[in-house]
């Protein structure tokens, strides 16, 4: 009956609008495409509903929709959120219930844009607004009314202030590193994970979903797995007013037949035209395996960037940076493990990040040294030592001294040493130790190794017999 009909349709469509379901559309489920209102034999080997019933599916999808324009739309603000910090070009993206007409995004109560199909994203380029607190509404119309959500955010596209520091020599790859006077919320890392253009390889003659074109590489397998990374990159466009795709980045390994994560840019993604800007793609890396088995496989990972002649866009780099970790700002140490080899300088990218995401980096060049010093010489009261790593910490030279043949040791005094710090000459200690005792000396190199010297050999004095007179 047509009465039964109405009824179902009606609760339908207030489902549907409470949950923001398209009556007449399909969704993926599990395995397939099916559609949003189905029956038990779109699913199922059976001839339930019967086909009377069956037959009605359509009748029942399309009066749903019609019903839902009968009653004020449901929407929702998916992005931003409420005290967000934005920068850059933010993407502002509105989930209307299916039976709106049109979708307006306000800016401070000022319409700035008017979608009437999905997707309902404006892209909200905020250079062009003062920095501060802003109002973003987004407001939906259907033929019964209109229903509306805003959330208020700051526009702060100012890098963070900040500096790096390290000390230039370690004894163990986990490092320490300081930041002192930064406004950051958070650090990442980067072990020269950085690749320039020039340094990937470009083909031409491919094609994937639309580009013809690909920068491609390095097969890189200098990341631990399992680890959290972001990969950014850097890419300007001629056209920053395209709302068509330009590029599609990727990361992938096992010759492209394992994705990560992959993102579409278009024109309007970008600030500026002519002007390079930084991309993201979260990599969440599980393991290496089956790739990275030997040295030189070509088979690590690649960052892709497919492209065609629209909006000819140019690449700079592809850098590669730890997941955010978090910092309170001000003043404070974070850790960082360094690649695990000896004496080689290794240049580390440490980026500053604030909650908008504005970004600077800073460089510190670190060397690994787990050598100790080593002694070269010894005798009753000197001992001569070298460190050819990290070279003398001749401050830290200490002695010490025992009367009983070692049963016993005075406290370290510390020995003044009249060579230059860092040195990696030959450097010879002398103790100011009284006549007849034994002597060892400790000292450390600049990475903090320590090295103590064997104690000296018992020192036996002459006898002197008097002669008596007769």
């Amino acid at each position: 009956p047509q009465a039964a009909l109405d009824r179902l349709t009606d609760f339908l469509a207030w489902q549907c609008t409470d949950h923001f379901i398209h009556p007449t559309q399909q969704r993926y489920f599990v395995d397939r495409d099916l559609p949003t209102i189905l029956a038990h034999r779109d699913v199922a080997n059976t001839t339930c509903p019967g086909d009377h019933a069956y037959g009605l599916m359509n009748t029942i999808r399309s009066q749903t929709l019609a019903r839902m324009a009968a009653v004020p739309p449901n929407l929702a603000l998916i992005a931003p959120v409420q005290g967000q910090s934005v920068r850059a070009v933010t993407q502002i993206e509105a989930q209307p219930s299916a039976s709106v007409t049109r979708v307006e995004f306000y800016i401070d109560n000022v319409l700035r844009a008017t979608r009437t199909a999905a997707p309902y994203i404006w892209r909200w380029n905020t250079t062009q607004a003062s920095a501060g607190q802003h109002t973003v509404r987004v407001v939906a119309y259907n033929d019964a009314g209109q229903a509306s959500q805003q959330v208020t955010v700051t526009v702060d596209n100012t890098p963070p202030t900040g500096s790096v520091s390290a000390p230039a020599w370690v004894k163990d790859p986990v490092v320490t590193f300081t930041i002192s006077g930064s406004n950051a919320s958070a650090v990442q890392f980067s072990n020269n994970w950085i690749w320039s253009a020039t340094q990937l390889k470009m083909q031409s003659g491919v094609w994937n979903q639309g580009y013809t074109s690909v920068w491609y590489g390095p097969y890189t397998c200098a990341l631990t797995a399992p680890g959290e990374y972001q990969v950014y990159y850097r890419l300007k466009t001629t056209d920053h007013t395209q709302s068509a795709g330009i590029a599609l980045i990727d990361i992938s390994d096992n010759q492209g037949q394992r994705v990560y994560a992959e993102r579409i840019l278009r024109g309007v993604d970008f600030v500026l035209s002519n002007t390079f800007e930084e991309f993201s793609l979260p990599l969440h890396y599980t393991q290496k395996s089956p790739t990275c088995a030997s040295a030189g496989s070509g088979d690590g990972l690649e960052f892709r960037i497919w492209f065609s002649q629209s909006g000819n866009p140019a690449l700079e780099r592809v850098a590669v940076f730890s997941a955010p970790q978090p910092f309170s700002g001000g003043a404070g140490t974070v850790s960082w493990r360094i690649r695990d080899v000896e004496g080689e300088p290794q240049r580390v990218v440490v980026r500053l990040l604030d909650a908008a995401g504005n970004v600077t980096e800073r460089e510190v060049t670190i060397r690994l040294d787990r050598t100790a010093p080593v002694w070269l010489e010894r005798d009753e009261r000197t001992a001569l030592v070298q460190d050819a790593g990290s070279g003398l910490n001749v401050q830290s030279a200490e002695w010490s001294s025992t009367s009983d043949g070692g049963v016993t040791w005075t406290s370290w005094q510390p020995l003044t040493v009249s060579a230059s710090m860092g040195t990696r000459e030959p450097v010879r200690l002398e103790a100011p130790a009284p006549a007849g005792s034994r002597v060892r000396f400790r000292i450390r190199d600049v990475a903090g190794n320590v090295s103590e010297s064997a104690p000296s050999s018992r020192v036996v004095l002459p006898v002197v017999r008097r002669q008596v007179s007769q």
